[in-house]
C-alpha cells in the first residue's frame, strides 16, 4: 500500500481557502458544545466538531440560548483565536493502587498507573488555506518519560474538500459515550483525512475518508506464518441531515496490510464496493484461506433524532453494527452490535443526563489475521467496553454507560460517569465496572485557567479492584 496516490489530493485542495480546525474531543468546553448540538443544526453523526461550524451554530441560537451561546463564543475567542499561540498547558498528578495500568476510557490510551501527565497544545490559525493544531502529552511509563501526540495535524483546503494531514480525532457515532468503529479510546495515529467540514446544502450531506498507519502489531498472519508489522487503518463515513432534527449515517472501517501481507489499491476498492470481497476472490483467490483475505472490516448504520418535550430538549440515537459479513452475502450482517442512547442536555436547569446501552455478538475487536486485535498500542480503537472485557475480548456481551453532569455555576462543573460491561464467558457472565467522578473549576474568564480533579474506582471482570485519584491545573 502506497501513500503517494492519496497525497496527490493535496494539489487539488491546497489552492482553495477557508479550512477550519476542529474542537478536540476532550476539550473543557465540550459539555456546552454537546448541548449546542441538540438545539441547533450542528451535526452529531461524526466528530470532532469543526470550529467554524460550532461558531456559526452558536451565533444562530444566540437569541434562544444567550448564555450558552456567549459561553461558547467567549471560549472560542479566548482559546482558538487567530495567530500562532498556545491554547493549553497543564499538569496532572495522580496516585493509584494499580501498577499494571487499567485503561481509562476514551482518553488516547491513558491508564491508571501514570503518576504524572504534562500537556501542552497550540494552534496556527489564520485566514489562509493552511491551519494547524497540536496537542502533546508527556507521562511516565515504567519509570521512563514518554512523549505522544494526541493531536497534531495541518488542515488544507476549503469547506467542501479539506485535507487534514497528521494526528486527528475520528469518531463515527452520534453518541458521546462510545463509538464502536473508531474513537479516541486508543492512542492517535498518523493519517490523511479528506472531508467537507461544511455540509453540502443537498440533504446536509457530509463525508469523511481517512487512511493511516497503526503502531506495530506482534502477530499478523499470512496463512500459518505470523510476523510483526504495522497495519493500515482506513475509515469512511457518509451522513445526511436534511432537517435539523434528523440524521442518518453509514460508517465503515478497514484494517489491512502489515507484516508480510500485501494489498493493492484495486483490492481496496473491490472491498469498498463489495464487503464480501474481504473473504473471497481477492487478488484472484478462490478459497477462504487467510492469504486471500483483504483484512478486517466493520460497518455501522446510525440514526439520530432531536426532540423538544415541552421545553426539554432531547437527543435520541441508535446504531446497528456488524463485524464482517455472513453467508458470503453483502445483505447478511455478521456478529451484530446494537446501540441505543439518549441525551437530555437540560434534565433540570443545572443537570444533564446521558444513557447509552449496547449489546454485541462475539468476535468484536478480534480477528484471525490480526491476532493482537482491533487495537493500536494494545488499546481497542473502538468502544471502550472492548478494553473493559479484558481477557474475554471477543465474547458476546453488553455495555451500559450513565453520565450525569451538574453545572454548579458557569465556572464549576461536576461529572459522574458509570460504565458496566458484561461478557458472556465460557464460565458464565463476567462484569467489569468503572466509576469516574470529575470536577472542573475555571475561576477566571473562559479559557484563562482551570483546576480539575478526578476519582476513578473500578473492578475488572475477574474481580480485581483498583482506584486512582488525580488532580491538576491547566490554562
Amino acid at each position: 500500500m502506497r501513500w503517494g496516490w492519496l497525497c496527490g489530493i493535496v494539489f487539488l485542495v491546497a489552492p482553495a481557502f477557508g479550512s477550519t480546525l476542529y474542537l478536540p474531543l476532550n476539550a473543557p468546553i465540550t459539555p456546552a458544545v454537546e448541548r449546542l448540538a441538540v438545539v441547533s443544526g450542528l451535526a452529531t453523526m461524526g466528530r470532532p466538531y469543526p470550529l467554524a461550524r460550532v461558531r456559526s451554530e452558536a451565533l444562530r441560537v444566540a437569541e434562544r440560548y444567550p448564555e450558552l451561546s456567549q459561553r461558547i463564543l467567549s471560549y472560542l475567542d479566548a482559546v482558538y483565536g487567530a495567530g500562532l499561540h498556545l491554547t493549553h498547558a497543564g499538569v496532572e498528578l495522580s496516585l493509584s493502587n494499580d501498577d499494571s495500568g487499567q485503561p481509562l476510557p476514551n482518553n488516547y490510551g491513558d491508564a491508571t498507573s501514570r503518576a504524572y501527565t504534562l500537556r501542552a497544545a497550540g494552534i496556527w490559525n489564520n485566514d489562509g488555506a493552511v491551519k494547524g493544531l497540536a496537542q502533546l502529552r508527556l507521562y511516565d511509563q515504567d519509570g521512563k518519560a514518554e512523549l505522544v501526540a494526541d493531536l497534531g495535524y495541518l488542515a488544507i483546503g476549503a469547506g467542501w474538500a479539506q485535507l487534514d494531514v497528521g494526528y486527528r480525532d475520528h469518531w463515527f457515532a452520534p453518541g458521546h459515550g462510545d463509538s464502536p468503529l473508531i474513537s479516541n479510546n486508543a492512542e492517535s495515529f498518523p493519517a490523511l483525512t479528506l472531508s467537507n467540514p461544511e455540509p453540502f446544502s443537498f440533504l446536509g450531506l457530509h463525508y469523511e475518508f481517512f487512511v493511516g498507519q497503526l503502531q506495530s502489531h506482534r502477530r499478523i498472519m499470512l496463512g500459518p506464518v505470523a510476523s510483526p508489522g504495522r497495519p493500515y487503518l482506513a475509515g469512511m463515513q457518509v451522513s445526511i441531515m436534511p432537517v435539523d432534527w434528523f440524521e442518518f449515517g453509514l460508517s465503515r472501517t478497514f484494517m489491512f496490510g502489515g507484516g508480510q501481507r500485501k494489498v493493492s489499491v484495486s483490492d481496496f476498492f473491490k472491498v469498498l464496493m463489495s464487503p464480501t470481497e474481504d473473504n473471497l476472490n481477492v487478488a484472484g483467490c478462490t478459497t477462504a484461506d487467510p492469504n486471500c483475505e483483504f483484512g478486517n472490516q466493520q460497518l455501522a448504520l446510525s440514526g439520530a433524532l432531536k426532540f423538544d418535550f415541552a421545553g426539554m430538549p432531547a437527543h435520541l440515537y441508535g446504531a446497528l453494527g456488524t463485524e464482517d459479513s455472513a453467508r458470503s452475502s453483502n445483505l447478511y450482517p455478521g456478529n451484530v452490535l446494537m446501540t441505543m442512547g439518549g441525551y437530555f442536555p437540560w434534565l433540570t436547569e443545572k443537570n444533564d443526563l446521558r444513557v447509552e446501552y449496547s449489546e454485541f455478538e462475539n468476535k468484536w475487536y478480534t480477528h484471525h489475521v490480526y491476532r493482537d486485535g482491533y487495537v493500536n498500542d494494545g488499546r481497542v480503537l473502538g468502544g471502550s467496553w472492548g478494553d473493559m472485557q479484558g481477557s474475554e475480548l471477543g465474547q458476546p456481551g453488553n455495555a451500559l454507560q450513565v453520565q450525569i453532569g451538574y453545572d454548579r455555576s458557569r465556572s464549576q462543573r461536576w461529572d459522574l460517569i458509570l460504565r458496566r460491561t458484561g461478557s458472556h464467558a465460557v464460565t458464565g457472565w463476567q462484569y467489569a465496572n468503572h466509576l469516574r467522578i470529575g470536577w472542573r473549576w475555571m475561576p477566571g474568564d473562559m479559557g484563562a485557567g482551570e483546576w480539575n480533579a478526578t476519582l476513578d474506582l473500578g473492578e475488572t471482570g475477574t474481580g480485581d479492584t483498583y482506584w486512582r485519584v488525580g488532580a491538576g491545573y491547566g490554562w
